[in-house]
């Protein structure tokens, strides 16, 4: 991380960016993300192909809206990552749930689920885990 000095200022600058992707921000600041380092990683470890795609797009919501050139099984992955991330944030981890904000029409279309339909299946989640 000595290469990007400047990393903590540059996620909390793309946290509080409601207008542009998570990615871009970094992108702009950084000349790389972490998306994409993930992706290296993946195939680095022999992560299937799917895993390692849906790892690269994480941040790339309307990707969950265009079936084509892109899986049915990456989109569910990065819809099941943003709804993993959100009951996360509910439960206190981590900070705010920016993301989740900004993510939450797309993940919902995709799954055709209602916001509220979202709140329901979580407190069934949650309640299962007492």
């Amino acid at each position: 991380m000595k290469r990007f000095t400047q990393t903590k200022e540059v996620l909390a600058k793309a946290n509080r960016c409601d207008e542009r992707r998570f990615t871009d921000i970094e992108d702009s600041e950084l000349g790389t993300n972490h998306a994409v380092v993930g992706y290296f990683l993946a195939k680095r470890w022999h992560f299937s192909g799917v895993l390692a795609e849906a790892v690269l797009h994480h941040h790339d919501y309307a990707i969950l809206g265009r079936p084509d050139g892109t899986s049915d099984t990456v989109r569910a992955l990065i819809g099941l990552g943003v709804l993993a991330e959100h009951i996360a944030r509910l439960q206190g981890a981590g900070g705010g749930d920016e993301e989740w904000d900004k993510a939450a029409p797309a993940v919902c279309a995709y799954f055709n689920l209602s916001l509220g339909a979202v709140d329901d299946l979580i407190e069934d989640i949650l309640d299962s885990m007492d």
